[in-house]
């Protein structure tokens, strides 16, 4: 699975993850204003490098429990939120 940072957000914001198929999430920075970003687990369980337009960051969700898990990226004095649910389906 693949989310966009662009124009100051994450594309999509909100990830149901199937860990069983598909379970690296992958961060693509595109976007066109000179932004950098560090995306920051909640609970601190993944943390990224400062990513730069073009870079790339993935996470390997089959290495965690099951969960929601929060991240963030702060713009500014603004946080940018997004989360990967790999719960199974109710």
């Amino acid at each position: 699975m693949i989310v966009i940072i662009t124009n100051g957000s994450f594309r999509p914001s909100n990830l149901d993850v199937d860990i069983t198929k598909t379970p690296i999430v992958r961060w693509v920075h595109e976007d066109v204003a000179a932004r950098e970003y560090t995306i920051t687990a909640r609970n601190g369980e993944f943390k990224s490098p400062l990513l730069t337009p073009g870079d790339t960051w993935e996470v390997d969700f089959s290495e965690f429990e099951p969960a929601i898990y929060r991240y963030f990226s702060t713009l500014g004095n603004t946080r940018v939120p997004g989360t990967v649910d790999t719960r199974p389906e109710q």
